[in-house]
């Protein structure tokens, strides 16, 4: 009888790790300062400290409530007022979380950011009504379907007014939505390492608009509105042993004894495209200077309109897509140098590259094929009814900047300015006034904690 000698060393020791720290786990709600805001208001949430404590931020939510909104107005039908499509997320222009008094993550134009990740990077299982995003409707118009079919479960109880010029909230409407960048993204907030309070800050929005609309025929909303918001941070805590608490401190400490880790931020900034600009009738290039951070590692940049929602007729935070569909001339200038080289050219370009932005890049034939509602130039009409509200088609553009370093560790653009340009061209239906043009940049970040317990961040 023959065998085969094994290739493993006699002296070989196999001493499995565990698959995870010895300690134990619990749930908490943090509570704001106060007991309820108004629209404008900021929830302020201090996150208490945890001896040996993390908060598993994969596992941890926002508890929300909006009661007694109170809108004006004219044309008010039953379930008629519909909430945006982003869901609770529309109620935040801000979100940060701040340690020591430093931002930690310091996201604006919260629901723009939102909005972009979720048309984009999101399954439409997570608009189910008991999904954790519950309130969030289809992210994309498939089928046929329209922006108002996907807001039917999302309509808001109220009674209307004599002569639908009001509409009263009746009931009190609950969700638990997750909270973008640091308090969602990361595995863990290192709340045994830090000596200072930290604390979720969430700026809501000054404007009923920004999170309902009028979804009837000739529907329109007027003023500011109001509201009343209650909010909970809905934590699962992590306490690990003694021993375990060194481990972690040992492998990810640095130079004197520094904790640090890597990650990613998300950081917006705005430019205007004229409505007369969008409404030309010849082919006119645009370009604009996207401000804001210059990170030493720009991962991605992707880019959506909105439009103005100063009748409150449409949902504020669908995204459109401004540039030409077959002659698009979409190309970002970092400096002296043009990414990418060769200028993208239409819509189907466009879509591979917002994709590669999301790692959602495939290279089959069947994933490469897309609905024809995925790409539409401007959808937002000068009328009140019809194409206006029921039918805008969402869609972005961006640019995966790891594909262009070797290291695919991002472009260094600390010293250097960021350009965008393109062709627009007059769509089927005239823009009905000025867009605002977000785009959101993606770059790597240096978290550290010093010994005495103080959080930065660097990028």
């Amino acid at each position: 009888m023959s065998y085969t000698p094994s290739v493993v060393s006699d002296s070989y020791i196999y001493e499995p790790k565990p698959r995870a720290p010895d300690g134990h786990s619990y749930r908490t709600n943090w509570q704001s300062e106060a007991a309820d805001y108004e629209l404008g208001g900021i929830i302020r949430i201090p996150l208490s400290q945890v001896e040996r404590g993390f908060v598993n931020v994969e596992n941890s939510w926002l508890n929300l409530t909006i009661a007694d909104v109170t809108i004006a107005g004219a044309g008010f039908v039953a379930d008629g007022v519909k909430m945006s499509y982003i869901g609770g997320s529309a109620c935040f222009d801000q979100v940060n979380l701040i340690s020591g008094g430093s931002y930690i993550s310091h996201q604006t134009q919260y629901q723009s950011i939102y909005a972009l990740n979720f048309i984009n990077n999101t399954d439409v299982n997570n608009s189910l009504t008991n999904s954790i995003t519950n309130n969030s409707a289809k992210p994309e118009s498939g089928g046929g379907g329209t922006l108002y079919d996907a807001m039917e479960g999302n309509a808001l109880p109220m009674t209307i007014g004599t002569g639908e010029t009001s509409a009263v909230q009746t009931g009190t409407l609950t969700m638990s939505i997750p909270l973008m960048g640091i308090l969602n993204g990361e595995k863990a907030i290192p709340l045994g390492l830090l000596t200072q309070e930290s604390v979720i800050e969430l700026y809501l929005t000054n404007d009923i608009k920004n999170i309902f609309f009028n979804a009837a025929a000739n529907g329109t909303i007027t003023g500011l509105g109001s509201a009343t918001f209650t909010a909970n941070f809905d934590a699962m805590i992590e306490v690990v042993s003694p021993n375990a608490f060194r481990e972690i401190k040992a492998a990810s400490a640095g130079n004197n004894n520094i904790t640090t880790w890597s990650s990613t931020e998300q950081r917006a900034s705005s430019n205007t495209i004229l409505q007369a600009e969008l409404n030309s009738d010849s082919l006119m290039e645009k370009q604009m200077l996207v401000t804001g951070v210059k990170p030493r590692k720009l991962l991605s940049i992707v880019s959506g309109c909105f439009q103005d929602n100063s009748s409150g007729n449409y949902d504020k935070w669908a995204v459109v897509q401004p540039w030409e569909k077959t002659n698009a001339g979409l190309q970002w200038a970092v400096g002296t140098m043009l990414y990418p080289p060769r200028k993208i050219a239409n819509d189907a370009e466009i879509v591979k590259h917002v994709g590669a932005c999301f790692n959602q890049e495939s290279y089959t034939t069947q994933s490469n094929r897309y609905a024809h509602t995925t790409f539409s130039n401007r959808i937002h009409s000068a009328s009140n009814a019809g194409i206006a509200k029921s039918n805008i088609v969402r869609s972005s553009c961006g640019l995966d900047f790891t594909s262009f370093d070797k290291e695919a560790d991002g472009v260094d653009v600390s010293a250097v300015n960021i350009l965008v340009g393109g062709n627009l061209k007059r769509g089927a239906v005239d823009a009905a006034s000025n867009y605002q043009f977000v785009s959101v940049k993606r770059f790597g970040v240096l978290y550290s904690i010093s010994p005495s317990g103080d959080w930065s961040v660097s990028y």
